[in-house]
Formats: structure tokens, sequence, C-alpha cells
């Protein structure tokens, strides 16, 4: 079965650590492949190439407030479409896995002009009226749904086919890589009376992490 897992945003975060992780842990993975923008971040691009990942690089826009690249997106989401589908067509995709969140809209239309079967994953639980709109108005398509927690789950329901199948499978965990005796115990070198704040995540500046270590330091 030939996959193609895309995602519309470049920046490394959580959705590209997920398809890293799970394709990684494939059997057999030569028939996946991961679709992204042209202007992925080189943190991403040698993540991929490290582990050997089969990956194609799209001209793909990518929603944002920010004025211009939103001018972009909205002139150029067309023809983006467009070459998605035919490049479905053309290489017989099975299978289209849209990662990345309830607003990356462009593979589900695409698969659906090219009549392929897409599976939607769902990760966050907040998402802006109009892209909730957009999405209510696509989610259908999917033949099925991935959920990253119980908590999106209940947030997207409403608005999900009941008719198709939901999974909730949260972000996987390379139980290799964090082994305990790679694991630095810093417990002896704090009081009792000392509160230690801790945060768990991709470095990521969307994230405002610069922000949480001035509040951990004042």
């Amino acid at each position: 079965m030939k996959i193609s897992f895309i995602l519309e945003d470049g920046r490394f975060g959580g959705p590209h650590a997920y398809a890293i992780n799970l394709i990684k842990g494939l059997k057999k993975n030569n028939d996946v492949e991961i679709l992204l923008p042209k202007n992925s971040s080189s943190v991403l691009i040698n993540k991929l190439n490290n582990s050997q990942i089969h990956y194609k690089l799209f001209l793909l826009t990518h929603l944002t407030k920010q004025i211009f690249p939103l001018i972009k997106y909205i002139l150029f989401s067309f023809f983006e479409v467009i070459n998605l589908a035919i490049y479905f067509k053309r290489n017989k995709i099975d299978l289209v896995y849209v990662g990345g969140g309830s607003w990356q809209f462009k593979a589900i239309i695409a698969a659906k002009l090219s009549k392929q079967k897409i599976i939607w994953h769902l990760n966050d639980t907040f998402t802006p009226k109009i892209i909730l709109y957009i999405f209510r108005k696509l989610s259908s398509i999917p033949v099925a749904y991935i959920s990253a927690s119980e908590a999106t789950k209940t947030y997207y329901f409403p608005f999900l086919d009941k008719n198709k199948p939901i999974f909730v499978i949260p972000s996987p965990i390379d139980t290799g890589y964090f082994q305990t005796k790679k694991i630095i115990h810093h417990r002896n070198s704090f009081s009792d009376d000392q509160i230690t704040i801790g945060i768990i995540a991709n470095i990521n500046p969307v994230k405002g992490i610069e922000m949480f270590v001035q509040v951990a330091a004042s």
C-alpha cells in the first residue's frame, strides 16, 4: 500500500515528530513518504535524512495570521491543491494521511478530487470559528479519523461522521532513545524548600517557551 503522509507546515513540531516516530516504527515503510513544503526547516529535513524516511518537497503555503504569508496562502492554494491531486493520481497513492490538525485542508480537497482514501489526524482542542466552519464542511470526506487525545476527540466529535471510526492514538515515545542510563538525574541538586518547575515539549518559537523561562526565573 502506498501512503502519503502530508504536513502543510514545514516548521518542526509535534506532528512532525509523530510522523517520524510512526514511520520508523513500521515494519514495512518503503511505500510510505512524507510530503512537505519546500521551505521546511533544516531541523526537520535533517531528522528525515537521519531516519532514512522518504520525503518529497512541494510548493505549499501554510495558514498564518501574518498578512503577507496569508495573502500568498489565499492566492496559491488553488494551484497547490491541483498539483497535489495530480501527484496523488499519477503516483497511484492508496491512502493520504493528513497530519497537523484540522486547519490542513489542502490534502483533503486534493485527495477527494483524485479519489484517494483519506485519514485525518486531529491534535488540538481549540480552533478559530472560521477554521471550524470549513472543517465541518470537509469532515465527512475522510474514511477515518485519528485523535491525539480523548480531549481532542471530545472537542471534534460533534462535527464528525458518526458512521466512521475515530481512533485515539497519543503521540508515540521512542523508548530506546529515552533509556534510563541516558537520563541525567538532578534530584539531589534541589533542596526540599525549592519549587521545581519543568516543561516537556518540542522546542518551537510558537510555544513561547522563553516566557515560561522568564516566569520560572522570577
